[in-house]
């Protein structure tokens, strides 16, 4: 997990959050928009600094939420005590629940005797202590959140996801919070900014019954937007004294099958003198053949090429074929015509198609970039030079739209340097396109 606080990027969880875990702590999360991603990510990074760490629930929690890698001990008698205490002791981690008799797929919180018997086995005891039927944003029950009352830490969870977004549809019982705070209807009422800072800052929202040190955590930070509207929350809480720090998970926010490939191929080819992505190179094969081949194995959700030939579309196996019939408009007007076919896609990866030397290792070392939320735009570059490829998180797709003439991506990774990142290619050959005949 990545997480920022005021001060800048964290390395840990703990650091980000402004925390030292004490010995046998005991660590409530409450709240909504991934409390569990959280859980398991800050157990393994205190199982990785030598801590014997104990997770469970003082709810229910889906059974199948637990990672495979975490070994699970379901049940609370004296051999299931064991498991636990040979599992920390040879894993340094260990899941710990009992079976739920009112649903064989979800576990609930062992009894307050085991729990006793867990805190000791331990170093650090993390729990889910709350419920959001996967909704980003809560306002609590009367009888929530569930916290041991031994807690020396409780960290408040929010998803980002509901920002700007109206109560009704992303927040659990929004119709509660609503009338707390006096606003308008749920499905009135937009989720800003300042809602967010006054239910993470209210005793009787966030911070209901919390125990110990008190934390916030704002949790799909995925976009730089999103990171600067963290800051702004984080600076109303730390005013209110509250301490708040944001954070994403790259592998979740960035999976490879929620992006869109799109290949630009509709240019007229003018000094060329003939359809350059049709040339066969000395192998045989086209141009536009070989940049194929290169992209073929990667688990993009979509796959777009935007041309103005049907010969060049026979070509592509597999794409949705998007019809450019006026390519005198330029090189933006192909983009944009793959954005409007893309879609609300998380990310939109562009590549001309005259680029037969570009290498599979230069894409894939570009999207681990991406995936590990390096920046939001992504370039291949040659001698510190944004060239082509470029990735672009989906925050700039307004920005993409509104490009005008025969000018690509250039423009916004240009007004963005802040929120770009480079790969250098491996040759100058690698990133040349094909404006003339090899000789």
């Amino acid at each position: 997990m990545k997480i920022w606080n005021q001060t800048g990027e964290k390395q840990s969880i703990s650091e980000g959050l402004f925390l030292t875990i004490p010995d046998h702590a005991v660590i409530s999360l409450t709240g909504a928009g991934g409390k569990t991603s959280l859980l398991f990510a800050w157990a393994r990074e205190l199982a990785d600094q030598g801590r014997r760490v104990v997770i469970t629930t003082t709810t229910h929690m889906g059974a199948a939420q637990v990672p495979p890698e975490i070994p699970c001990v379901i049940g609370e008698g004296k051999e299931e005590e064991e498991q636990v205490r040979h599992f920390l002791s040879e894993r340094g981690i260990v899941f710990a629940a009992v079976p739920d008799p009112a649903n064989a797929a979800k576990v609930k919180s062992p009894s307050p005797e085991y729990l006793d018997a867990l805190d000791t086995a331990a170093d650090v005891m993390l729990v889910e202590a709350d419920g959001a039927r996967c909704m980003p944003f809560k306002w609590p029950a009367p009888w929530e959140p569930v916290i041991l009352p031994r807690t020396n830490i409780t960290v408040a969870v929010a998803g980002l996801s509901c920002l700007g977004k109206p109560a009704g549809s992303c927040t659990y019982r929004s119709e509660d919070m609503v009338q707390a705070l006096k606003l308008s209807r749920s499905e009135e009422t937009i989720l800003s900014e300042e809602i967010l800072a006054e239910v993470l800052a209210s005793p009787e929202g966030a911070g209901k019954s919390r125990q110990g040190e008190f934390r916030v955590l704002l949790n799909q930070a995925d976009t730089r937007s999103l990171r600067q509207a963290s800051g702004r929350i984080a600076e109303s809480l730390r005013k209110k004294g509250i301490l708040c720090s944001w954070g994403c998970h790259p592998s979740a926010a960035y999976r490879r099958e929620k992006m869109a490939l799109i290949l630009l191929a509709a240019g007229n080819s003018r000094r060329f003198g003939s359809n350059k992505l049709l040339y066969p190179l000395g192998d045989g094969v086209p141009v536009i053949g070989h940049l194929l081949k290169e992209l073929q194995d990667f688990p993009f959700g979509q796959r777009i090429l935007v041309t103005r030939y049907p010969e060049v579309a026979a070509l592509a196996e597999g794409y949705q074929i998007c019809c450019n019939h006026e390519p005198e408009r330029g090189l933006s007007h192909s983009l944009q015509l793959g954005l409007e076919a893309a879609g609300e896609a998380s990310a939109y990866l562009f590549c001309v198609c005259d680029m037969p030397w570009l290498r599979r290792e230069s894409i894939e070392e570009m999207l681990k970039k991406y995936e590990s939320g390096a920046a939001g735009i992504i370039s291949l570059s040659w001698q510190g030079e944004p060239r082509q490829p470029n990735l672009f998180s989906s925050e700039y797709r307004e920005e993409l739209m509104q490009i005008k003439g025969d000018r690509g991506g250039k423009k916004i990774i240009l007004d963005h340097p802040e929120d770009c990142c480079m790969v250098e290619a491996s040759s100058g050959q690698e990133v040349e396109d094909m404006d003339y005949p090899p000789i």
